[in-house]
């Protein structure tokens, strides 16, 4: 038998035919899809860890970027303000020390500027020192007040983190004011006010 050659068949050709595939097979795509499957199971745990870990950094800015703003409307007002939050969920308040505002436990975004709320980003909240989120209280934590000269009231922690995992704190030193980021073993960044 006689086999010729063409120019667009991968290999001789009977008769001349061609034998060129046009598709994927069935059992080739499965394969394709598997090594997907594979890698995305592979990834997607170290994605979530990522995206923990930049939704906790930007709630640590958050709250600093808040207890900033409430050390400046202290000064501003000649007032004491503070910076309270809700135990086991991401809502925040900063409020004159004597507004009622303190009285109701509304969760709702609120920015008429000398009342600010809002909340932290997804799945971040705020705990206790022990890690757990919630303390049966049901009511505003005081958090930070600041008085009218910039100091903070004591020395204070605000926890925050994902409920059973990796905690996080925001420090205040009381005489100065002071802010500073830390994770849960105490390591950290200080920022200054």
């Amino acid at each position: 038998m006689m086999y010729v050659s063409h120019d667009r068949c991968r290999k001789p050709c009977k008769h001349g035919v061609s034998r060129r595939r046009h598709a994927l097979t069935l059992f080739e795509m499965m394969v394709v899809l598997l090594i997907i499957v594979v890698l995305l199971a592979v990834s997607l745990p170290a994605f979530q860890s990522m995206l923990f870990e930049t939704r906790s950094t930007v709630a640590g800015d958050l709250i600093q970027g808040r207890l900033a703003d409430t050390r400046a409307l202290a000064m501003e007002q000649g007032r004491t303000y503070r910076f309270g939050f809700s135990l086991g969920s991401g809502w925040f308040q900063v409020a004159a020390e004597d507004d009622p505002v303190w009285d109701s436990m509304t969760m709702a975004e609120l920015d008429e500027g000398l009342i600010l709320r809002g909340e932290l980003p997804k799945d971040i909240l705020f705990v206790s020192g022990d890690g757990s989120p919630s303390s049966g209280a049901g009511g505003w934590e005081a958090g930070v007040v600041y008085n009218p000269d910039g100091s903070a009231r004591n020395d204070a922690s605000i926890f925050f983190g994902k409920e059973g995992g990796q905690s996080f704190r925001v420090e205040v030193r009381g005489l100065t004011g002071a802010v500073r980021q830390l994770d849960r073993r105490g390591n950290g960044e200080g920022n200054e006010p």
